[in-house]
């Protein structure tokens, strides 16, 4: 990670909601997925108290950036997160 990279500022959960919303994530809907800080970043998965997954839903990222991406099944939230603040 870059040293501008290290000096983006946490967002909130409530910012990082804003910006899956706009990026037409359903993972901006709080009564279906959970929100997991984590080290510059936001991850957003399925809540477990709602039962299986549905078919076709994905966990998603934010970045303290703004940086919105769906993770594939094999990637790790961290490294996915490290990835979008080096953009």
């Amino acid at each position: 990670m870059t040293e501008a990279n290290q000096q983006v500022s946490p967002i909130s959960e409530s910012d990082a909601r804003a910006a899956l919303f706009s990026a037409g994530s359903e993972a901006s809907n709080p009564e279906y997925f959970d929100a997991e800080r984590r080290r510059h970043g936001w991850a957003f998965g399925w809540r477990e108290d709602r039962g299986d997954v549905p078919m076709g839903t994905h966990a998603w990222i934010v970045a303290d950036n703004g940086r919105v991406r769906m993770l594939k099944h094999n990637d790790s939230l961290d490294d996915v997160i490290a990835e979008e603040l080096a953009e």
